[in-house]
């Protein structure tokens, strides 16, 4: 099954791929905007590819696709002119999103935490990954500027936190079930 599916997306992604460049060729004798569909096309294909072959190991799949994230930004500055951006800003952006979600996933995982305890630490980390977020954009737009507008996200984001963390301890207390707790 999964093998034939393979073959389905890959016919998929050749076909819309000979089509692109066809229109392209025809429009000037030359491949020019059809490389940006390109790239978006083989990064798809590849994380297509990756899912499939990797189902069951999720850590690799996570790795392979933002391997692929990874080259498909740097395939995009490469092939667009002007003020360089992926070591400067893409590069950091993705590391960040893959330090958190790794972050959080490991916290969960380990603390082996149920839905409500799991949801804040994701909460908190998303909270986290904004000042990063706001620290990397501001170095690479606003040079000077360090954190604002995030520090209210992570404000935010601790609120619900520990709101959560409430919830959950006073569910547990009274050993009640969460969509009672809600009139769910």
């Amino acid at each position: 099954m999964r093998r034939w599916l393979w073959e389905v997306i890959s016919l998929l992604t050749l076909t819309a791929a000979a089509i692109l460049i066809a229109i392209d060729l025809a429009s000037g004798f030359d491949v020019t905007w059809s490389l940006y569909p390109l790239s978006a096309i083989a990064f798809l294909w590849i994380g297509a590819t990756s899912a499939i072959a990797l189902a069951k190991r999720p850590l690799a799949l996570v790795a392979a696709l933002a391997a692929a994230l990874v080259a498909f930004l740097l395939v995009l500055e490469v092939i667009t002119r002007g003020r360089s951006w992926f070591l400067p800003l893409a590069l950091p952006l993705v590391l960040l999103a893959i330090v958190a979600s790794a972050g959080a996933w490991v916290v969960v995982n380990r603390l082996r935490l149920s839905l409500l305890p799991a949801l804040a630490v994701v909460v908190l980390s998303c909270g986290l990954a904004a000042i990063g977020t706001e620290y990397i954009l501001n170095r690479y737009l606003r040079p000077g500027t360090v954190v604002s507008w995030s520090l209210v996200v992570l404000a935010c984001a601790i609120s619900l936190f520990l709101a959560l963390l409430l919830i959950h301890k006073r569910l547990k207390e009274r050993h009640s079930d969460i969509r009672r707790f809600f009139h769910l």
